[in-house]
């Protein structure tokens, strides 16, 4: 699944599409794999990972 994923995402703002779906356990997603690929630190991937899900609670 990483392996489609990285195909599709070309910055840090792209992880926040499949950020649902990780939450909700659907997909899994290699943090370090992505964070190398952007070259950026594995927190910062977790963190917008997670953003959306975040937002969505602010919202409410």
């Amino acid at each position: 699944m990483t392996k489609i994923l990285l195909e599709q995402i070309t910055n840090i703002e792209d992880i926040t599409i499949f950020s649902k779906a990780y939450q909700e356990g659907l997909i899994q997603i290699n943090i370090t794999k992505v964070s190398k690929h952007l070259n950026k630190d594995r927190k910062t991937v977790e963190k917008y990972l997670k953003l959306r899900f975040y937002m969505m609670i602010l919202i409410c």
